[in-house]
């Protein structure tokens, strides 16, 4: 199977910048085209000293693999998504453990190709976590080779960012699994 495009949505990115180099992106869901206007809602902390709203799209799309490693961890899938068509959003992949049979995802974010946040389920937040192994090894490296030729105005975003999940001199893994 090859990747394949699921869906595209629509967002308004909302940029709070302010005092101590407070400077982070909220995005909300909206459909384009069905109002003449978008209402939204937004939370201004008093360290706020601007906001900018801008409108992206972002394309979901996905792998179905079946890759089995030493430790009985079965990647079945792996994610990506792409902003206006010309940079990385986030990437994951979905697995099952070898060892209790339960299905566990992993999903890193990103903003300007810098790590922005991750969500593992059962914990997440900004930044990127620390002392977790490489996600993207070389046989799941060959599956983004593909993404790059599928989406080439996004490919150098791409190569960035799995450059990131792959390599633990980057401050993020230790090898330790899949």
């Amino acid at each position: 199977m090859a990747w394949e495009a699921e869906l595209i949505k629509h967002f308004l990115e909302v940029r709070h910048i302010g005092e101590n180099e407070r400077d982070f992106v909220v995005s909300q869901e909206f459909t384009p085209g069905k109002y003449s206007s978008t209402d939204i809602s937004v939370l201004l902390a008093k360290e706020d000293t601007e906001l900018r709203v801008k409108p992206c799209s972002i394309e979901h799309l996905r792998h179905i693999v079946n890759e089995e490693y030493a430790n009985g961890n079965v990647v079945n899938e792996l994610f990506a998504g792409i902003k206006d068509g010309t940079s990385v959003a986030y990437i994951g992949k979905k697995a099952i453990s070898g060892q209790t049979g339960t299905k566990f995802f992993r999903q890193y974010f990103f903003q300007n190709n810098q790590p922005n946040g991750f969500d593992m389920g059962i914990m997440a937040g900004p930044g990127w976590p620390t002392r977790f192994p490489s996600e993207i090894d070389p046989r799941l490296r060959l599956y983004f080779d593909e993404l790059m030729k599928f989406r080439p105005d996004a490919a150098e975003s791409i190569w960035k960012c799995v450059a990131m999940l792959s390599v633990p001199e980057h401050g993020y893994g230790s090898g330790r699994r899949q």
